[in-house]
Formats: C-alpha cells, structure tokens, sequence
C-alpha cells in the first residue's frame, strides 16, 4: 500500500511541476509580447503628379513629391523621426496606396533614447508609367526595440 502512496505522490508531484513550468512560460511568453507592444502609429500622406510640367512640393504636413516628368526623380529627406522616450524604439514604415510601387523608402529605423533621424524616400519616374495622380498614406509605427 505505501509503495501505490508514493506512486500516487510522484504524479501529483510531476504533475504540479508541469503546471508550474507551463505557468513560467505563459508568463514569460505574454512579458515579451507586451514588451514589443505598439507605443504610436501615425499616418503621412504622399503624392506625386506624373506629368510634363515639373513642379515641387515643399509641403511640411505630407510628403510630396510635387510633378515630375518621366524619366525625373525627386527625394525628400526632411522629415524628422524623434525618440521621446526613455528606452530605444523602432520605427517601422510601410506605404499604402498606387503610389507605392513609384517610391524607394526607408523600412525602418533603430532609435535609442533622444535620437533623432532623418527619414529618406525618393522616386524616379520610369517611361512606362501612366500620366496622372499618384497617392497613399505612410503608415508611421512606433514600438519598443
């Protein structure tokens, strides 16, 4: 009869255990999500005019490109991405919109507490590419490094 105790005590014992280890890692598992959570997304709206007649767009409120004819290409690098926060932080990009396919852009920054960099896109106007407007949205988001 002692030996079946001692049997029955291991399982329990085993089984504690097992529970106490999937515990530790549901844990440690929902720290590291939280830990990469997303601080902010912000939105920036582009344009580009496809035409015969350049034009700029200096705007500080979009990224703009203004109207290139083909074969031009235009840059912006003024748009600042600042560090608020006391921990360092990554900065992913991602376009949305037909204009997508006409710009090259930064797909993410590293930035530790204070930083501030510039972020880079540019687009050249291939000979193929149908006069008219071109737009979308970048999509800005913010999360712990």
């Amino acid at each position: 009869m002692e030996e079946k105790l001692d049997g029955k005590n291991r399982r329990i014992y085993i089984l504690v255990l097992a529970l106490l280890f999937v515990s530790v890692a549901v844990f440690l598992v929902s720290f590291y999500i939280d830990s990469r959570k997303v601080l902010d997304v912000k939105e920036l709206n582009m344009s580009l005019t496809v035409g015969n007649i350049p034009g700029f767009d200096v705007s500080k409120d979009r990224l703009g490109f203004g109207e290139l004819a083909i074969g031009n290409s235009a840059s912006r690098n003024d748009v600042y991405i600042t560090n608020p926060y006391d921990f360092p932080i990554e900065v992913d990009f991602l376009a949305e919109g037909n204009i997508t396919n006409l710009i090259i852009y930064t797909k993410k920054l590293e930035l530790s507490p204070g930083d501030k960099r510039s972020f880079s896109a540019s687009t050249v106007v291939i000979s193929n590419e149908t006069p008219g407007y071109y737009g979308g949205k970048l999509i800005i988001t913010f999360k712990r490094a």
